[in-house]
Formats: structure tokens, sequence, C-alpha cells
């Protein structure tokens, strides 16, 4: 009987660090630094990207993201991006999930995302995938959900560079 205290304390220990750093909370709260990648080549092993592509923002699915141990009620804004400069395309292979609500009058933009790449379970429900799917979108088997970091107070979001 006097094992079972101490593997009991062992267990939740570990329970509660696993919690902590599967939720980036603190202790483990630090960004890593944004690893750049394609729309094609992001995967779910990239731990922090840099993702440049066109944000087609006349789908926005806006949900709000429950209290958890150590985090507000955020409200949070799905998009897809799509590759850079094309507004035709409707095959989705990346949504961006985003604290900053886009601006309501900009239909398209070229944006610099940088955030933790996610699997697309973790954030689309099934209204979430039918109103992409109303709207003409075709999810890609392997969707990849890039969360976005979070941004220093009052930061809009950046445009893409230019093309030359």
């Amino acid at each position: 009987m006097r094992v079972i205290g101490p593997l009991f304390a062992v267990l939740a220990l570990g329970l509660v660090t696993w919690y902590l750093w599967l939720n980036r909370l603190p202790p483990f709260d630090a960004l890593p630094e944004p690893v750049p990648v394609t729309i094609q080549s992001v995967t779910m092993e990239h731990d922090g990207v840099r993702i440049e592509g066109t944000a087609h923002f006349p789908v926005r699915i806006r949900y709000v993201e429950p209290a958890r141990l150590g985090r507000p009620e955020q409200t949070r804004y799905l998009f897809p991006l799509l590759p850079l400069r094309d507004t035709m395309s409707r095959r989705v292979r990346v949504i961006i999930s985003s604290a900053r609500e886009p601006e309501h009058l900009v239909s398209y933009a070229d944006l610099t995302i940088d955030g933790f790449a996610r699997p697309g379970g973790a954030f689309l429900n099934g209204p979430a995938i039918d109103a992409l799917r109303r709207a003409g979108y075709t999810l890609e088997d392997d969707l990849i959900v890039i969360e976005e970091y979070p941004p220093p107070a009052g930061r809009p979001m950046e445009a893409a560079p230019a093309a030359p």
C-alpha cells in the first residue's frame, strides 16, 4: 500500500505536465522559431511555421474557444489559405485559425502567418466543414490548421511581400 501513494503522485505529476505541454501553458508557453514552409510542404511534424498564401475571407467561420486551465475564453476565426495570389482555386489544404477578426470589406488578402501546425480535425467540426463545402471549397484529406501565434497588442495582420 505504501507504493501506491508515490506512484499516484508521479502519475498525477506526469499527467499535469503533459496537459501543460500539450496546451502550451506556462512553463511551456514559449513560441518556437517559425520555419518557412509552403502550403504543399507543411506537415504535422512542423512545430512552428511561417506560411505565405492568399486568405479567402468570403468564408469566415467564427467560433468561441472555451476557457481552459490558464486560458480565458477566446473568439477565433477560421478561413482558407490558398497559394499566393490565387483567388480562383477551391481545393483547401490549409486553414488559418486566428484570434484577429479579418476586415469585413476585404475578400482576399496575401498574408504571411506564423503559427502552430495542427491536425484539421482539431479545429474543424461538422458545421465548419459544411460551411466550407457550401461555399464551393473541397477539403483535402491531409488538411492542416495553422493556429496563428498570439499577436502583440494592436498588431494588424501582416500582408505578404509584394511580387516583383
